[in-house]
């Protein structure tokens, strides 16, 4: 069974002991066992203004931790849970928690409304009615004017099980008419037509609901709030040819997609003025070309400045406001280490400066592996150039901030669960900071 089935269940009746109704929305037909998404669970407005408090009590109590809140709307709150059980690696739970449903300034339905229509399901947990989880869903899949034929078979599912005339429930939301063609769409298994009929049936919904001054404003002060606090992350991976950067960056993509909702790997500079995609064919001996003279170096340098500042504005913050995880493949720092592999002179006041100025990586891991390892891996490097590299990037972790060392000698999955613990730990230090202990 999946380890978040449990942790799930232990989660929805820490609820309902303290007081906080609930009620999951969404398709629920293979909950707690199957967990494919997301829990979408809607909470009275009086209970979502302190889902913090709840949530963190029910992490210290029962072994877990938060390591990332994404305020989508300021009706909605995105938590992902972090906790390991006898199974090896980490376990990561989402959960979305919403007061109302709505798009802007207009609100749809409140939690009041669905609560009062929710229903204890099997002796597990609450759910909507099903002419209410009918409306619910589709009003979703109309504000998004997307729908797929999975998500179709399911609305008719639900609209099956139906008790009550669902033609009464979309008529706060839709034209008598309109109401009546919906149930007809589905009763006749129209699909193509429904979807045809989204955006028709998305400008009514919208004309029917009232604009909301207040949502509005809570609307605009969530954006400023995102921006002033992006929950993305930044990390970059240093090391020797041969080490395996590419090997754990690769990895740490794929383990922490549930944490990031977007990740974006990039080699050395963010790519605002030159392309920073390896194109053409590969240096094999970097360490070999004859270093650019003092004035071209010094270009190069701020050709550098302007990448990492401009384009970290430009390309880079943006993606941390939409909680993007952005890897490095080789950052700035580099040059401070290794300046023969960039062919920059010797000019180190100029490379610290600029150095100095431009924004760091939250995270850096340092990839390290021994020389044996490195030569019999890539062969670029001799024994004595390889060992040399290893002490300037370890003396480089000792005297930077949020530097990490990553022993990747034998490429095993402990490398690999080193950089995840790290990250995660690092989020959940930053929700402390954010929220409170």
């Amino acid at each position: 069974m999946d380890p978040r089935s449990g942790k799930l269940m232990e989660f929805l009746t820490y609820l309902l002991n303290t007081g906080v109704r609930y009620c999951l929305l969404g398709n629920t037909d293979k909950l707690p066992e199957e967990i494919s998404s997301d829990i979408d669970i809607v909470i009275s407005l009086e209970k979502f203004k302190n889902i913090y408090s709840v949530v963190n009590k029910f992490c210290k109590q029962y072994g877990c931790s938060i390591v990332q809140i994404i305020e989508y709307a300021f009706n909605a709150r995105h938590f992902v849970l972090v906790f390991e059980t006898d199974q090896p690696g980490y376990h990561l739970l989402q959960i979305d928690f919403c007061s109302s449903y709505g798009y802007g300034a207009k609100e749809f339905t409140t939690a009041d409304i669905l609560l009062q229509n929710s229903e204890f399901r099997a002796g597990k947990f609450w759910t909507l009615r099903p002419e209410y989880e009918f409306f619910y869903y589709f009003l979703k899949k109309t504000v998004k004017e997307s729908i797929n034929e999975e998500q179709f078979c399911y609305l008719q599912n639900v609209l099956s099980n139906s008790s009550e005339n669902i033609n009464a429930v979309l008529g706060d939301y839709f034209s008598g008419t309109t109401a009546v063609v919906i149930k007809d769409l589905f009763d006749n298994n129209d699909f193509d037509q429904l979807k045809s009929k989204l955006k028709s049936f998305r400008h009514e919904l919208f004309a029917n609901s009232s604009f909301n001054l207040s949502n509005y404003l809570l609307a605009k002060w969530n954006r400023i709030k995102r921006v002033c606090r992006p929950t993305g992350l930044t990390v970059c991976f240093l090391g020797r040819d041969g080490s395996g950067k590419s090997y754990v960056s690769d990895n740490a993509v794929l383990s922490l997609r549930l944490v990031f909702p977007c990740q974006h790997k990039i080699h050395l500079y963010p790519g605002l003025i030159f392309s920073n995609q390896k194109k053409g064919s590969k240096i094999h001996e970097p360490h070999a070309q004859r270093p650019r003279n003092y004035v071209l170096s010094l270009l190069k340098l701020m050709l550098f400045f302007a990448e990492y500042t401009v384009g970290y504005l430009i390309k880079i913050f943006p993606l941390k406001i939409r909680s993007g995880l952005i890897i490095f493949d080789r950052y700035y720092h580099d040059i401070l280490i290794d300046r023969i592999r960039y062919r920059q002179a010797k000019m180190m006041n100029p490379t610290l400066a600029v150095a100095s100025l431009i924004p760091s990586p939250d995270l850096c891991f340092i990839i390290d592996a021994t020389s044996e390892v490195v030569v019999k891996r890539k062969g670029e490097l001799t024994f004595e150039k390889a060992e040399e590299l290893r002490k300037s990037y370890l003396n480089f972790a000792a005297t930077h901030k949020n530097s990490i060392i990553i022993g990747n000698s034998d490429e095993s999955e402990q490398a690999n669960y080193q950089v995840q613990k790290s990250v995660l730990t690092f989020l959940n230090k930053r929700i402390i900071n954010r929220y409170g202990a």
